[in-house]
């Protein structure tokens, strides 16, 4: 006994299963599963509908026979909710309620019958396999079969495919976020190895280009109002000489409305994806401005704020040309983190040139203080109570205390012992014990030897300050020189003080 004759169309579809499954490009599989329902069934016209679970609406994803009207009019509202289940057999289009919404684009179309059979993706996407009839047609059991085991058929192809795009898409995002990383490295690097901000945005402007556009310039607002590009780069020097002269010719007007000015004040990007003929002439009113910027030629401009410190520093623009390039969103993500280091990088530079400016004032006020304590024979000194520790601003401190060395710091005990009186020691402790018991300043005359044999009549003066819970008392002594000095010294001594 045979085996019993095999269907053509399931012959058909056993044939064609290998060539489907085994297709990883989405448009490619489509087409497919289009192709062979032409062989199968017949249609006048047929579609692959999709309809994602998280939106109110259907759409064409491949269609064949089927007019562009037709196929860019989606399903929206209450019928884009339908999730079918079983084959949808429409016979009339006329007599079929589920439909009715859409029987004036039938009409158009000159559709009179369609069958749907639905399709379940492996991403959660519902969709169906759809054929379009222009005659009304009766669907008989073995044709509804042969269309059921072609939906089966594409819905494992389409699975296939659409996997192999994702894994393609993740790979390529994780591509894309390897080689920002690497970029933006970079970049940190560079902008970190000098505090001269104009050679370093410089290089950075070379680093972008050809990488992130074909054009790259950075502008820094160096005083209220104005605004100087400090680096700009392309890779023709034709190119970049254009450039130049434009911005030398026409620098921007950081009050007008839009552009560098706008972005400067609202502290976010602008992208202008497509910088069409008709925008420019809109933008543009200065003849002369408009034909050298039509000759630059730019596609994409995308203006970036450098903000540090919720302040705006200047711009960074990005522009292509040449390339045919098209700036996105992920081009704006990475622009504002470029941006965001040069901007620190810029902000870093002015503190430690402000700071260094200050430090230098500071130490010519140091030195002209020194200078004239010197002249007048006055030191300042502090003692930590801590530490029990005098220092004195200048070495002029050892001189007046009879020593033969410059000093610096002497401690308490040190100090209290190069009195050349007892008295002078007791006054010289006590008034420093007052000061611990809650006494604000303190005021005493003070007499030291020296190697010399000479007594040395000294004013010691003082207060007591706190910062952050640590005390410290601040002071000067001064010398008493002249003859009055000299007769209290005398007096002093023979009363035997």
């Amino acid at each position: 006994m045979g085996l019993p004759a095999v269907d053509p169309a399931i012959s058909t579809l056993l044939e064609a299963t290998s060539s489907l499954v085994s297709s990883v490009e989405l448009p490619e599989v489509l087409k497919k599963v289009l192709q062979l329902a032409e062989v199968l069934l017949g249609a006048d016209a047929y579609a692959v509908w999709r309809r994602k679970l998280d939106a109110q609406q259907w759409h064409v994803l491949y269609s064949r026979g089927l007019s562009e009207e037709y196929t860019r009019r989606t399903i929206e509202g209450t019928p884009a909710n339908y999730h079918p289940t079983a084959p949808i057999l429409v016979e009339d289009v006329e007599h079929k309620s589920l439909v009715s919404h859409r029987v004036d684009l039938y009409h158009a179309e000159g559709i009179r019958s369609f069958a749907a059979y639905p399709l379940t993706t492996s991403s959660g996407a519902v969709g169906t396999v759809t054929f379009y009839f222009r005659q009304p047609k009766k669907f008989d059991p073995s044709g509804v079969q042969i269309g059921q085991l072609l939906a089966n058929i594409s819905n494992a192809a389409i699975n296939t495919a659409e996997l192999f795009e994702t894994q393609a898409r993740l790979r390529a995002e994780a591509q894309f976020a390897a080689e920002r990383a690497e970029f933006l490295s970079k970049a940190s690097t560079l902008l970190a190895s000098s505090l001269d901000y104009s050679a370093t945005l410089n290089s950075l402007a070379q680093l972008a280009v050809p990488k992130l556009a074909d054009w790259c310039s950075v502008s820094v607002i160096e005083s209220p109002g104005k605004m100087e590009r400090i680096a700009v780069a392309h890779s023709d020097p034709a190119r970049l000489a254009m450039a130049k002269e434009y911005n030398r010719k026409f620098p921007p007007d950081l009050a007008a409305p839009g552009g560098v000015g706008e972005v400067l004040r609202s502290s976010k990007p602008m992208l202008v994806a497509e910088v069409t003929d008709a925008l420019l002439r809109s933008a543009i009113r200065n003849d002369e401005q408009y034909r050298a910027l039509a000759e630059l030629g730019m596609k994409s401009v995308l203006i970036v704020p450098l903000l540090s410190r919720d302040t705006a520093l200047g711009a960074l623009t990005l522009v292509t040309a040449d390339s045919g390039r098209i700036l996105g969103t992920a081009d704006v993500e990475l622009a504002e983190s470029l941006a965001m280091r040069a901007a620190i990088a810029i902000d870093n530079a002015r503190l430690y040139q402000a700071m260094s400016v200050a430090k230098g004032e500071a130490q010519l006020r140091q030195e002209e203080l020194r200078i004239v304590q010197q002249a007048a024979k006055v030191v300042s000194w502090s003692f930590d109570p801590e530490t029990q520790l005098f220092s004195f601003l200048s070495d002029e401190g050892g001189r007046l205390l009879g020593m033969e060395q410059s000093l610096n710091s002497i401690s308490f005990e040190t100090l209290s012992a190069r009195l050349f009186f007892s008295t002078d020691r007791h006054k010289f402790r006590e008034a420093f014990d007052r000061l611990e018991k809650g006494k604000k300043e303190l005021d005493i005359e003070l007499r030291v030897g020296t190697k010399r044999g000479i007594v040395n009549l000294l004013a010691m003066r003082g207060k007591l300050f706190f910062n952050q819970g640590q005390s410290k008392v601040l002071g000067v002594l001064i010398e008493l020189s002249g003859p009055r000095a000299e007769k209290t010294a005398r007096r002093k001594m023979s009363s035997g003080a």
